[in-house]
């Protein structure tokens, strides 16, 4: 009799073993609520994105093209994205050299230091579409062709137009910012965009 009742405690001690893992492993898989899924994290996101912009600039008349030359920029942006929004600016560098099309042939070379801003949208590290206001001062080196006289005179830019950028990686960006605006001229860039400090 004794055997018989260690034998059943045995027993009953093997069924606990055995059942109770399985009884654990049903219970996670059916009524375990689910893991919480991480937050989403492109909701808010900035970064700085330095620009290097290289393209034409055209001074324009009435209806008339009466210059154009080289245009460089340089400039460094802080741009925030909430959700599909984007907004951004920075100080930036830009010269300009503007020759004459008629046989004069006067010169004017413009640096200014400015500021920016872009307000647009579009998706965190693959696109974005923009307004672009810009303005600064500076100064501009003139050649007179008809008296040959070279002056410094005080300079003011303020333009304003649209742009775009898609990234080719993470970190590099190809896009394109064209504006108009004072003294009569208009600006057609292309951009390479370097995309750092990611937040």
């Amino acid at each position: 009799m004794t055997k018989s009742i260690v034998f059943k405690v045995v027993l009953l001690g093997a069924l606990v073993l055995f059942a109770a893992p399985r009884a654990a492993l049903a219970q996670t898989e059916e009524g375990s609520p689910a893991p919480a899924e991480p937050a989403a994290g492109g909701d808010r996101a900035g970064e700085w994105q330095l620009e290097v912009g290289m393209g034409g600039e055209f001074f324009v008349f009435l209806d008339q093209v009466v210059g154009n030359g080289l245009a460089l920029k340089l400039a460094a942006q802080r741009v925030g994205w909430f959700g599909h929004f984007m907004l951004g600016g920075g100080p930036s560098f830009q010269y300009s050299y503007l020759i004459e099309s008629d046989k004069i042939k006067d010169e004017v070379h413009q640096l200014t230091i400015n500021g920016d801003f872009l307000i647009g949208g579009g998706t965190f590290e693959t696109f974005a579409v923009y307004l672009h206001l810009m303005a600064g001062f500076g100064g501009a080196h003139v050649y007179d062709g008809d008296t040959k006289e070279k002056m410094w005179l005080p300079w003011f830019r303020a333009v304003g137009g649209v742009g775009g950028w898609f990234h080719l990686t993470p970190l590099v960006s190809l896009g394109v910012v064209v504006d108009v605006g004072f003294p009569g001229i208009v600006d057609a860039l292309l951009v390479v965009g370097f995309h750092v400090g990611k937040k």
